[in-house]
C-alpha cells in the first residue's frame, strides 16, 4: 500500500471512531517504513487508555489552580519582604538616637541607675519620653501553678529590676514599676538627659524560689527596654535596647556625648 491509500486508510478509521474513545478497542492502521523507497500500511489491534476528556479537564484546572496559588502566595512573600524593609528604613530615618547605660549596685547594692542620653535624629526636641522595661522571660501558662491565671503572672516584672516608686529624689519616681513617667527631651535647652532609679526585682509570693535563688537568675542577664517617643501628636517608632547590667561601686557619672 502506497503512502496516500495509507493516508486514505487513516482518515477512514478516524472517520469511524466515536466521540469517546475511552475504554475502547478498535483497529488503527499505522504506516510502517520498509527499509526501501515506498511504505506500507498494517492494520494493528490497539487498546486506548481508559480516560474520559472530563477527568482530563479537571486534573488540568487542578493543576492550574495550583500554579496560580503557587504565583500568589510567591507574590504574598516578596510584598512582606518589601514591606519589611520600607518599615526598616522608615524606622531608621524617623527614630530618635539615644545612648544608654545602666550602672547596678549604685549607690547600694539591689538598687541602680539607668541612665538615657537623647543623641538626636529628626527632631531637636521630643514632646515626650517614656521608658517601659521588658520581660527577659516568656510566660508560659502550662507551666504556671494551679490557681494562678496568665493575666494574674503578667502583673509580675519577669526580670532583674525594676523602677523605684518610692525613691526621694525629687522628679525621680517612677510611674509605676514597669513604666517612667513621660517627659520632655530637648537637646536646644540641655533638657536632653535623665537619670531613672531602679532596684532589684522579687519573686511572685507563689514562685518555687526565694529571694536569693530569685536575684541570682536574674543576675547577669540583660536590661531591656523600650523608649516610646512622641512629638507633637505624633508617635514616633519605638526604640528597643538591650542594655548590658555593670556592676560596681559607687555612684557612676553620666555618659558623655
Amino acid at each position: 500500500m502506497d503512502a496516500a491509500s495509507c493516508a486514505w486508510a487513516i482518515l477512514a478509521a478516524r472517520a469511524g471512531e466515536p466521540s469517546s474513545p475511552a475504554g475502547r478497542s478498535f483497529r488503527r492502521p499505522y504506516q510502517e517504513n520498509g527499509g526501501g523507497t515506498g511504505s506500507r500500511c498494517r492494520m494493528v489491534q490497539a487498546v486506548e487508555v481508559s480516560a474520559s476528556w472530563p477527568a482530563i479537564s479537571s486534573l488540568a484546572a487542578a493543576a492550574s489552580a495550583g500554579i496560580a496559588a503557587l504565583a500568589a502566595w510567591q507574590a504574598r512573600q516578596t510584598a512582606g519582604t518589601l514591606a519589611r524593609i520600607e518599615q526598616d528604613r522608615f524606622q531608621r530615618e524617623t527614630a530618635p538616637v539615644f545612648r544608654v547605660f545602666f550602672q547596678a549596685d549604685a549607690p547600694q547594692p539591689g538598687f541602680g541607675i539607668l541612665f538615657i542620653l537623647f543623641m538626636g535624629g529628626p527632631a531637636d526636641a521630643l514632646d515626650s519620653v517614656q521608658v517601659t522595661l521588658l520581660d527577659t522571660m516568656q510566660i508560659v501558662p502550662e507551666f504556671l501553678p494551679d490557681g494562678i491565671t496568665e493575666d494574674e503572672a503578667r502583673r509580675w516584672i519577669w526580670a532583674g529590676w525594676q523602677f523605684n516608686t518610692f525613691y526621694s529624689v525629687p522628679g525621680a519616681l517612677a510611674l509605676n514599676p514597669r513604666q517612667s513617667h513621660p517627659r520632655p527631651y530637648s537637646r536646644k535647652d540641655g533638657q536632653d538627659w535623665e537619670q531613672l532609679y531602679l532596684y532589684e526585682t522579687t519573686p511572685p509570693p507563689w514562685h518555687k524560689l526565694d529571694l536569693k535563688q530569685w536575684q541570682e537568675r536574674w543576675r547577669d542577664r540583660p536590661l531591656r527596654l523600650r523608649i516610646d517617643c512622641r512629638v507633637g501628636d505624633s508617635e514616633l517608632p519605638p526604640v528597643y535596647r538591650s542594655i548590658e547590667v555593670k556592676r560596681a561601686g559607687g555612684t557612676p557619672t553620666a555618659p558623655e556625648t
